[in-house]
């Protein structure tokens, strides 16, 4: 077999393919709560103690910890309010509230930060991994290429444990290809909402809770995010270069939209992985599962597998008599791997 006949396959990921480790919708209020909670009971500062990350810059912790506080209890209440967090985003998005904006973003990323520390990591991805990856050089065939709709690190700590480097921080680079240019002829990963890091000045990812593959929570493990979220949140001062990396599926621009559709539009075979095509990232899916024009098989693993395939018909019709696999619901203790892999 040529490398032209190796079949092209593309993974597409959901929610729920993290679903063993990190909450789905439902249960996302009460874990917002709990680290809340968990913040407010064991990052505990004495009344005088600062942070003064340059000279100029002098502020008490327990101000820092208020506000990161309140921007968690305002993702509570967002996320116990409404049906998904991007709907209130997308209403803020409409009213102009930049700021809210802002917060609402790095909330979510501290809580993911938070969460992933917590609640460790969803099995299905080590395996998943492993079993695809080359046992000499941890490298990816070239003819897989991932997409993902998640901006959890479920997917960086896996491939973190497997090459075992000693780090208790996580990689990005791997699985964030929109950093670099991702090419058809290669492995590509790309994560459409970005992820819940720090892009720094010079493009380089980074967590925002220090040691996050450490399942203890120390409180100096908070030390950044807390002085970020006061200083460039509250304060409005511009300290650090880097910036949240987390969007949602209607920000995309439309030159970075392109360049996925490129990349990914020689698929044949797509394995879709826990993900329910909500509305708010129709549009986006349209444009690139339409551009896959070589498509000939779809494999849909999900606990509730056919609401998930009419709601891909809603985006390719013309599939409905043609060729969908449906993995069996009780077949989700691991992540499907397709015959043509």
């Amino acid at each position: 077999m040529t490398v032209n006949d190796v079949p092209k396959i593309s993974y597409l990921f959901g929610a729920g393919a993290s679903a063993q480790a990190l909450p789905t919708i439902k249960r996302l209020p009460e874990r917002i709560k709990f680290v809340r909670d968990y913040i407010e009971k064991e990052c505990l500062y004495e009344a005088d103690e600062t942070f003064s990350p340059t000279k100029e810059y002098t502020f008490k912790k327990n101000d820092a910890k208020a506000f990161v506080l309140k921007t968690l209890d305002d993702l509570f209440q967002y996320s116990s309010n409404h049906s998904t967090v991007d709907t209130y985003a997308k209403k803020l998005n409409i009213s102009g509230s930049s700021k809210e904006i802002e917060e609402l973003i790095f909330s979510l990323a501290l809580y993911f930060n938070i969460e992933q520390k917590v609640s460790g990591l969803d099995p299905r991805y080590d395996t998943f991994l492993v079993s695809i990856l080359n046992s000499h050089s941890y490298s990816f065939p070239d003819n897989v290429k991932f997409l993902s709709w998640n901006y959890d690190l479920q997917m960086e700590a896996a491939h973190e444990r497997i090459i075992n480097r000693g780090s208790h921080d996580v990689s990005f680079y791997l699985f964030n290809d929109d950093r670099s240019e991702p090419t058809k002829e290669k492995f590509s990963s790309i994560k459409l909402n970005g992820s819940c890091n720090i892009k720094g000045r010079f493009r380089d990812l980074f967590p925002l809770v220090k040691n996050v593959l450490k399942p203890e929570l120390k409180k100096e493990d908070l030390d950044f995010p807390m002085q970020f979220a006061y200083l460039h949140l509250n304060k409005g001062i511009q300290l650090y270069e880097g910036r949240l990396n987390l969007n949602f599926a209607w920000y995309h621009d439309r030159e970075q939209l392109n360049k996925v559709v490129e990349v990914y539009n020689a698929t044949e075979i797509l394995v879709v992985i826990g993900y329910s095509f909500p509305f708010f990232n129709r549009d986006v899916d349209r444009k690139i599962v339409r551009a896959m024009t070589n498509l000939k098989k779809i494999y849909i693993q999900d606990c509730v597998p056919d609401n998930i395939k009419s709601r891909f018909l809603s985006i390719l019709p013309d599939w409905k008599e043609r060729n969908i696999a449906i993995i069996p619901v009780d077949d989700v203790s691991e992540f499907f791997l397709p015959p043509e892999l």
